[in-house]
């Protein structure tokens, strides 16, 4: 079945995809597409950004449940957004500056040259693990989750690396 959108007129199929479910019309539908409907939405917003914002903390105070699920399936479907804001706000990196660091390291563990795979999708196995100074917060290099973990379980000590290092020369 087929409808035009009374805002852009173009022909478009009748289904949720396109146009968002109204309960009491005709069809089932609205009678303005998806597309329009966002435009509209994003006009209104940045003429009433004030009003827009208090509606819909409004909205999600009243529904809580569908905001949690509506928000659990939007971190599903982008696994890399989530990773790239948690990178920005857990170590003030933008998505450029790490794409560099990737490419300076092509791609590989700083550590022990591990390839990394070319989508990890959220895989903290085998996805790279942005390392830091605990001290300073100062971002050092990308590694892979051994590596992280064994710097880690080392407190960023040298001297107990150096240790450990004289132990596995003087133990094989």
């Amino acid at each position: 079945m087929i409808k035009i959108c009374n805002k852009c007129y173009i022909q478009k199929v009748l289904d949720a995809e396109n146009f968002r479910p109204q309960k009491g019309s005709r069809d089932g539908f609205r009678n303005d597409c998806r597309a329009c409907e966002r435009k509209a939405r994003k006009i209104y917003y940045d003429l009433n950004p004030e009003k827009a914002c208090e509606a819909s903390r409004r909205w999600v105070r009243e529904h809580p449940e569908h905001h949690a699920a509506t928000k659990r399936k939007w971190t599903r479907k982008n696994p890399d957004k989530v990773a790239a804001h948690q990178r920005k706000s857990y170590y003030g990196i933008t998505e450029l500056e790490y794409q560099k660091m990737f490419s300076k390291q092509s791609g590989k563990c700083a550590i022990c040259e591990f390839q990394f795979p070319s989508s990890s999708r959220g895989d903290r196995r085998v996805s790279p693990h942005v390392d830091h100074c605990h001290g300073s917060g100062k971002v050092r290099g990308l590694l892979c989750n051994h590596c992280n973990r064994m710097l880690g379980s080392a407190k960023d000590s040298v001297e107990i690396l150096k240790r450990g290092i004289d132990y596995l020369l003087t133990k094989s």
